[in-house]
């Protein structure tokens, strides 16, 4: 004689089909959850990064505004050079107050640990905004450094493209990709423009 088959409880099939729903939405809400932090994060550090890059901006429209009343003059004069020194270093010093900022903003920026992609492009363009101080405190120093083009400032901007761009998340909820095409339109020229020499 057989032994009687065992069966299931009723309710169980049931029961086991709305755990694995449960779980599967479950799992979706928090891979939905990681995404829409990822785009908060990086909306934050795109911000931040903007406000940096607005500080060069401004640093370098200075620096033109002071060689403008120079251009085309040849050598100058020991009082225009005097003149001029005492503008590029005020230019350097204003400009240095601001890059700094900028780069503590982005360095605040928070990311959780396992956003490493966000996390790679915040400390590649701090890096460049590093690169960017160290070029300004030198020109406070001495002028004749906004004369000279800076290697690391360009380096730097160049290996941040990268790595800023990939740590976009996609899809990209709040449209970040427009904005870091933005940010990186521009060659992050150092040198500056005018025909002056600093030096009789």
């Amino acid at each position: 004689m057989k032994p009687p088959r065992a069966s299931l409880p009723r309710w169980l099939p049931p029961a086991l089909g709305a755990a694995v729903f449960l779980a599967v939405l479950i799992s979706g809400a928090l891979v939905t959850a990681d995404w829409v932090k990822r785009g908060t994060e990086m909306r934050a550090l795109v911000a931040q990064i903007e406000v940096s890059e607005a500080a060069m901006g401004q640093a370098q429209d200075a620096v033109r505004e002071a060689f403008a009343p120079y251009e085309g003059t040849g050598a100058l004069t020991e009082a225009d050079r005097q003149a001029l020194d005492a503008a590029l270093s005020a230019v350097a010093r204003d400009g240095l107050a601001g890059v700094t900022r900028g780069g503590d903003l982005v360095a605040s920026v928070a990311a959780l640990p396992w956003h490493r992609d966000i996390e790679a492009a915040r400390a590649a363009y701090l890096a460049h905004n590093r690169a960017w101080q160290g070029y300004l405190s030198a020109a406070a120093e001495d002028p004749a450094e906004f004369a000279v083009t800076h290697d690391d400032v360009n380096s730097t901007w160049e290996s941040a493209e990268p790595v800023v761009r990939g740590a976009v998340p996609q899809p990209d909820l709040f449209g970040l990709g427009e904005r870091v095409d933005a940010i990186f339109a521009d060659e992050p020229a150092t040198a500056a423009e005018g025909q002056v020499s600093f030096r009789q």
